[in-house]
This record gives structure tokens, sequence and C-alpha cells, in this order.
């Protein structure tokens, strides 16, 4: 028998699932994943974490009134997605981060130990759900956690996921209902990008640079994206 939360996310998603109870293991959770990603490239289904409670279900029950159905979410990204990327990027160059870059571009960045996901960690039981879609971005689509401050909405989300796909392999794959942690298939190495990415990442997540770096510049940013395997966002 599963919690009331589990079950009504279970019924909201529709998608084959598995349930893990709070004293699954952070090693096993993470083996699970990645096997499931390796079945869904072959089975045409990508693999999404998500930490369900009543929070993020009523949530969704709201956005469900926006977005009726998946496919709306998916058809505006592709008429509207890269307008409002433009959007957002002309509203960075009138509030821009600090962007002193200080010894940033001479500063070595190694191969990090590879990090599993853990963002679920103390949050309960956890749902892995199989969507229906290869291309890993569309998963926004079924779990649109955005859409209140200055958390962006489900098109705009999706629109910065297929982006950073597209240039590193950057894969959402742990969803709450204030948090989205990726699993980036092919880390940044090169610091002109991670530069880049960084104003990318403070469009997307300015709770980020506020609250989660040293002294709020961009290269605090840049640098946490440099060779790392996973990212996480988290809005307030």
């Amino acid at each position: 028998n599963f919690t009331q939360e589990i079950q009504e996310m279970i019924d909201r998603v529709a998608c084959p699932f598995q349930v893990f109870s709070e004293n699954t293991s952070i090693e096993e959770i993470n083996q699970i994943y990645e096997a499931a990603q390796i079945r869904g490239k072959k089975e045409g289904f990508t693999p999404i974490l998500v930490c369900a409670d009543r929070i993020l279900i009523e949530w969704l029950t709201t956005q469900k009134e926006r977005f009726p159905s998946e496919k709306e979410i998916l058809q505006l990204q592709e008429t509207s997605g890269e307008n409002k990327l433009i959007e957002w990027k002309n509203w960075y160059q009138e509030h821009p981060l600090n962007e002193n870059p200080g010894d940033f571009f001479q500063w070595e960045f190694k191969p990090r130990k590879k990090k599993e996901l853990n963002s679920f960690q103390r949050r309960g039981e956890l749902i892995l759900f199989e969507i229906p879609v290869i291309h890993p971005w569309e998963v926004i689509a079924w779990m649109p956690i955005g859409g209140w401050n200055c958390c962006p909405d489900a098109v705009e989300m999706m629109t910065f996921c297929k982006k950073w796909y597209q240039e590193c392999g950057a894969i959402p794959a742990v969803f709450s209902y204030n948090t989205l942690e990726f699993r980036i298939e092919r880390p940044v190495k090169e610091k002109s990008l991670a530069w880049e990415l960084a104003k990318e990442h403070y469009l997307f997540c300015n709770d980020c640079a506020d609250f989660c770096t040293e002294i709020g510049l961009l290269r605090d940013i840049a640098s946490s994206i440099c060779q790392a395997d996973t990212w996480f966002f988290w809005w307030d």
C-alpha cells in the first residue's frame, strides 16, 4: 500500500513506475536510475525521480488548469520556446550578475570524482517514472514544476533544458516542488562554455547565485559548472 501522496502522483503521471522507501540507500537508487537510463535509450523512455509531497501535487493540479495536456506544453515549446529564451537573455543584459572573472580563466579544473544524484535525501518516499519520450528535455511536460516566483514556467524550463542537453548532455533527473537536479553526460571542460552557461544558470535560478555562492559572482557559478556531472537548482 502506498501513501496518499504517492498514489496520487502515480495516478497523475500515469507512466510505469517504481517506488523507493525512505530506507532505500542513495547508492541503490542511483544504480537503478542509471540502469533505467540505459534501458530507456533502447526502449524509448526517459527516467525521472520524483519526490512526491502534497505541495508538489497541489501545484501540478494548478498547472493542469494552465496546460491541459503534455502535448500542449510540447507544442508551445516548439512554437515559442526560442523567443522566450531571447527574452530572458535580454533581461540579463539589463540585470547582469557581477561578471568580474578574477582568476577564473587561469584556474585549472581537474575531473571531479563522480557525484551521485542525492537531492532526494531526507524527502521521504521517492518514485522513479519511465516517461515516454526519447528527448530528455521533454520530461518537463510531465513534471511542470515551475511557473511561480522566479522559477521558469514549463515552456521556459523545457527550452533551457533542450539547449543544455544539446550542449553537454544535461538530463533533468530529480524533481521536487522547489528543486531540480540534472545528470550531466558530458561534463563541461571549456571555461568559455562554463562562463556562458553560468549566465543561463543565473537566469534559470537566480536563487542559486543569491544563496548558494560565497560572494554572488558569476565566476562562482561558472566554477561549479566546470567538470561537474550533476547540477542542482533550488528556488526559494
